[in-house]
């Protein structure tokens, strides 16, 4: 991989219908292959972006938000990268940041945005903060409804398409949005600190692919979040 950072962690265990689930990661004194997360004398705030289903081959989140964040933003902060499978293991590195006395951030897309909200609920479960979580057009099921914010969750912005605006009512079950009303969208979250509606009118049943566009509303947020 050509991103700037070294591949720490493949759990193929945790994926299903892809052989791509792996996470990217690169504090200076993190050695692969060995326990999942050395001594980090040096670690800095975390922001953990994770990518939904096909991520790793159409890189929405991967090139288009990963990549240029962690271009100009990994001198101060902890920059990694998930696919949607690798809950547990994003757990354990969050949990080790934590321990360090650093900010966990998480911004999650699609099936990401689920994952990353599971990933809160346990931390938060556990009584470790986490700074801040972003939802783009959150996609999964295994919530009966849209979650409730987790108590040490400190703030929730949530980018949604809104699927029953009239421009996306007819999209094909092969579009994005179509893919994504499969696979249940969460739409607005009561629970949110702030719901913002993204619809790309040009091209409208493309809106839940563009997590780049959806990402901008929230970006500033991210970088004055994790800054100590």
């Amino acid at each position: 991989m050509s991103l700037g950072k070294t591949a720490i962690i493949r759990p193929d265990d945790e994926g299903f219908y892809s052989n791509g689930a792996y996470i990217l990661i690169h504090p200076d004194d993190m050695k692969p292959g060995a326990a999942l997360i050395q001594e980090c004398a040096t670690c800095q705030p975390l922001v953990m972006f994770i990518g939904g289903a096909k991520d790793d081959e159409y890189k929405n989140v991967l090139q288009f938000i990963f990549h240029p964040y962690n271009v100009k933003h990994e001198s101060h902060q902890d920059i990694g990268y998930g696919t949607f499978q690798t809950a547990s293991a994003i757990t354990n590195i969050a949990r080790e940041w934590h321990g360090k006395g650093q900010k966990i951030c998480l911004v999650g897309h699609s099936y990401g945005a689920d994952t990353a909200m599971v990933v809160a609920q346990v931390l938060s479960a556990e009584h470790i903060d986490i700074e801040l979580v972003v939802t783009l057009d959150p996609v999964g099921r295994k919530f009966d409804d849209p979650p409730a914010k987790p108590d040490k969750l400190h703030r929730w912005l949530n980018v949604y398409v809104d699927y029953k605006k009239e421009e996306c009512k007819n999209c094909g079950a092969f579009t994005p949005n179509g893919i994504a009303k499969l696979g249940g969208p969460w739409q607005s979250c009561a629970g949110a600190d702030k719901n913002m509606v993204y619809v790309n009118y040009q091209y409208p049943c493309w809106s839940h692919a563009e997590a780049a566009e959806m990402f901008k509303q929230f970006g500033y947020d991210i970088e004055v979040a994790n800054v100590k």
